[in-house]
């Protein structure tokens, strides 16, 4: 199955360096209940929306302490077991372990693996973050178009198109 995976400048440098997505790292959002992106450390999180991925590694981006992660947000796209999946119980909020990972899809667009993700044959996407300063107005509100596509619940396909007539897929 074919996911995406969002995140900050320096993390994303660190993917490509190490051809892996780490799921044991410090995090920006820690699970402290009080942030609606909390995470929980151990899991990797993806998603099979680029909307969503985007909307979370900006998320993550504008937390960072790091003044560089406000330039540009990487999306991972990768392919993974579905065996592997797991429910992503932080963005669920709920308890019950009951919750499939096809359900989990259904209700909050996110999964999780208790893994490292391997991106040897993946691919990239590099955006601005909402906050870039050298960008054009343009292509920042593309980019605050994709970002509020996911919040707004509507369709990202328009602004996706014309992303992608912008910013190209890289392999690693």
């Amino acid at each position: 199955m074919i996911l995406y995976h969002g995140t900050t400048l320096s993390r994303g440098e660190g993917i490509i360096k190490d051809h892996c997505i780490k799921h044991d790292i410090s995090r920006v959002c820690t699970n402290t209940g009080k942030l609606d992106c909390d995470t929980t450390n151990g899991y990797v999180y993806l998603t099979p929306n680029i909307e969503t991925a985007y909307f979370y590694g900006n998320i993550n981006s504008l937390r960072s302490e790091t003044n560089d992660d406000l330039k540009y947000v990487y999306i991972f796209k990768v392919e993974i077991d579905e065996d592997k999946l797991l429910p992503d119980y932080d963005e669920l909020k709920i308890k019950s372990k009951d919750v499939t990972w096809k359900e989990s899809l259904a209700i909050c667009k996110t999964v999780r693996v208790d893994e490292d993700v391997n991106v040897n044959k993946a691919e990239y996407l590099m955006l601005p973050n909402t906050m870039n300063h050298k960008e054009t107005e343009d292509n920042l509100n593309l980019v605050r178009e994709l970002s509020k596509s996911e919040v707004q619940s509507l369709d990202a396909n328009v602004v996706l198109k014309e992303i992608l007539s912008k910013w190209s897929w890289q392999k690693l």
